[in-house]
């Protein structure tokens, strides 16, 4: 059977404090008579003197008399001057001393004193005798009553033993509201550290306490806190994991998919070749150039998705150089002018006539640009239009395109910048799904910030780039 800890610090609590009263108890038994003995000696001494101060060299005036009454109250007994004969008779324990027996001799330092017994004022009174010569070669006779004494002892020990049960009870209420203020906290912070085995991270210790279990409620609320947030990091480690598996698992049966169709209509057009199914030149001609658009769009794949996993795995290298942006944005503006004529697509751009220096590979960020611009001309129907502007504000290069046409519906708008990403809108885009996978690993190697956001006529594309 578990004790609890309540029950443990009450029951260490009182054994302490009976160890200490009972130690103290046998020495009061033991001790204090003879120490109390001792003292009362010290002040029948003490007396002797006072004796000598007052005493007169011969003759004994009514007010020596009063002052040697007044010393007799003073140390609780009776004083008694003998002349120097009478001393002999006095301190011969083996002669009865006319008043009584001297029966036991108390040493006290370098002083004796002794116990006796009179018949005086009834039989069996025993009495405290302390004597010494005085200087007028008198002799003193000091006698305290031994029951005085007696009493004083039964007194002390009666009342230290009220004193002691007191001290009990005292000690046992005192121990349990101690236990209390201890245990409770303590078994807080068992139910916590319970919970926390359960992955149950909710609790939290809430005490004031500044002591050690306060700093131990402030430790458990600091690893709870921690370890919630690393559970929570793994999960999502384990949720991306397996978001990746089904990401590859995607990938591979996409580019399946996407090799497939052109490798189909060339194979095709190659066995109506072989079959001799194609009659004049000019059709002869017409599919061998099929076969090559189709073996072109498949390198251009192929390339891509190399280009996607060397960027993906951090392998691609990248040479970067200072470049004048501002050029770089005017250069691909004027080369989509004709595309976007060809297009019947209206193409318009605002970029700043200012020179803006930023240490970047010129030829990656160029191809993450026109990638984005590429993805708003397949998705910009004719006479609408698609806008190019730069901005400067808060140290940071604004690059905008901003292309009129269908928007984005919102719970698609973090998945575009995955591999293969081609959204639901009506509008045939063609391509291979890569564009804006690629630019976005360019952006995050240039530590670029961007984003896609619907606007009242479209979908805009802003990439935020730092400059000093």
């Amino acid at each position: 059977m578990k004790r609890s800890i309540k029950l443990k610090i009450v029951t260490y609590f009182m054994a302490v404090v009976i160890i200490v009263l009972l130690v103290i108890w046998v020495g009061i038994k033991v001790y204090i008579k003879d120490y109390y003995y001792g003292e009362k000696i010290e002040v029948m001494k003490d007396t002797v003197d006072n004796l000598n101060e007052i005493l007169p060299r011969s003759g004994y005036s009514a007010f020596v008399l009063q002052d040697l009454e007044y010393i007799g109250y003073k140390f609780g007994g009776k004083i008694s001057i003998y002349d120097g004969n009478s001393i002999i008779t006095i301190l011969n324990r083996n002669i009865d001393y006319p008043e009584g027996k001297i029966i036991q001799e108390i040493a006290h330092k370098d002083d004796v004193a002794y116990i006796l017994e009179t018949d005086y004022p009834v039989k069996g009174t025993k009495w405290l005798l302390y004597g010494e010569k005085l200087k007028n070669n008198q002799f003193a006779m000091l006698e305290i009553p031994i029951e005085s004494i007696e009493n004083t002892l039964e007194i002390v020990e009666k009342f230290f033993s009220y004193l002691v049960w007191i001290s009990i009870v005292i000690a046992g209420v005192f121990s349990i509201i101690l236990s209390r203020n201890i245990s409770k906290p303590v078994s807080e912070l068992n139910q916590i550290a319970k919970e926390m085995g359960k992955l149950n991270f909710n609790r939290k210790y809430n005490g004031k306490r500044k002591d050690e279990i306060g700093q131990l409620g402030g430790t458990l609320n600091e690893i709870a806190t921690r370890l919630e947030k690393t559970i929570y990091e793994l999960q999502l480690e384990l949720d991306k994991e397996k978001q990746l598996d089904i990401l590859r698992k995607s990938f591979v049966a996409q580019v399946s998919h996407e090799l497939q169709t052109p490798l189909s209509v060339i194979n095709g057009y190659i066995e109506a070749l072989e079959d001799g199914l194609v009659d004049t030149d000019d059709e002869r001609q017409y599919y061998y150039e099929i076969i090559e658009d189709e073996t072109s769009k498949m390198s251009k794949m192929v390339k891509e998705l190399l280009d996607l996993s060397q960027l993906e795995a951090g392998n691609f290298k990248m040479k970067k150089e200072a470049i004048d942006i501002t050029s770089l944005l005017e250069e691909i503006a004027y080369k989509y002018e004709k595309i976007a004529s060809a297009k019947n697509i209206i193409w318009t751009y605002n970029i700043m006539n200012e020179t803006i220096t930023i240490e970047v590979d010129p030829i990656r960020i160029e191809q993450a640009i026109t990638n984005i611009i590429n993805n708003a001309f397949k998705h910009t129907t004719m006479n609408n239009k698609i806008t190019v502007c730069s901005e400067k504000k808060d140290n940071k290069l604004f690059i905008t395109i901003d292309n009129q046409g269908e928007q984005i519906p919102e719970n698609q708008l973090e998945h575009i910048w995955e591999s293969f990403y081609k959204g639901n809108t009506s509008i045939n885009k063609g391509g291979t799904g890569l564009g804006l996978a690629i630019a976005s690993n360019i952006f995050k190697y240039h530590k670029m910030s961007y984003r896609a956001y619907n606007t009242k006529d479209g979908v805009a594309f802003e990439i935020a780039i730092p400059i000093e």
